[in-house]
């Protein structure tokens, strides 16, 4: 039986992996499909340092507040979320640049909303997965033979189709933004004296 449960474990483990990295591309479906024919010099727009510093002082606010300024592991964390931050952010400046876009508006959206969007969606409907099989095992371990279990098991799926909604409806939005950052990429390359 525990042979059983550890196969099923690495199914839905697998299963949840390919979901995120088919879910991060279908997001982002639109500005890949415009991204790949165009390759422009990298630059840096002083707008794309406002938005760093931005986001740099959200994550140490969520550190201060979820970890606590004096834990011994607060230096580590913010250093470990900031690194990840600076990355991210870096990967994303330098894909606008090369793919031309140049709009402040549009950058933005990629910084600051499309990315951390897809990155929370991508974990987001795993876990609550997760969390609805976690919920209905709970609820056949502590009521067996309950007839209790029938409206706690409508109840777990009535939140979990609500929490699925809202999933979709997210992810609805995370396209749309992403089709307009992808508007914004030059069919043709953009001369340096037109600039």
């Amino acid at each position: 039986m525990e042979a059983l449960l550890t196969i099923v474990f690495l199914f839905l483990l697998l299963a949840a992996l390919g979901g995120m990295v088919a879910l991060g591309h279908w997001l982002l479906g639109p500005i890949n499909e415009r991204a790949p024919n165009v390759s422009f010099p990298t630059r840096f727009l002083l707008s794309d340092f406002f938005w760093l510093v931005l986001q740099m002082q959200v994550v140490l606010a969520a550190c201060v507040a979820i970890v606590g300024a004096d834990a011994r592991e607060f230096l580590a964390i913010t250093a470990v979320a900031l690194a990840a931050l600076v990355a991210i952010w870096a990967g994303a400046v330098s894909w606008l640049s090369r793919t031309g876009v140049l709009h402040p508006p549009r950058r933005a959206a990629l910084v600051l909303f499309l990315l951390p969007a897809t990155l929370g969606l991508m974990f987001a409907i795993p876990l609550s997965l997760a969390g609805v099989l976690a919920y209905l095992s709970w609820v056949f371990a502590m009521h067996p033979g309950s007839v209790e279990i029938v409206w706690r098991i409508a109840a777990g799926g009535a939140i979990a189709l609500l929490a699925l909604a809202a999933g979709f409806a997210a992810g609805w939005g995370v396209r749309r933004t992403a089709r307009w950052v992808a508007d914004g990429i030059p069919k043709a390359p953009i001369s340096p004296a037109s600039n």
